[in-house]
């Protein structure tokens, strides 16, 4: 289920929102 949440925030994730990955 973990893939299925990642999915949609791969591309959020790949935006230039790194600082909140952080």
């Amino acid at each position: 289920m973990a893939q299925a949440l990642a999915n949609p925030l791969q591309p959020l994730l790949h935006k230039p929102s790194g600082l909140t990955l952080k």
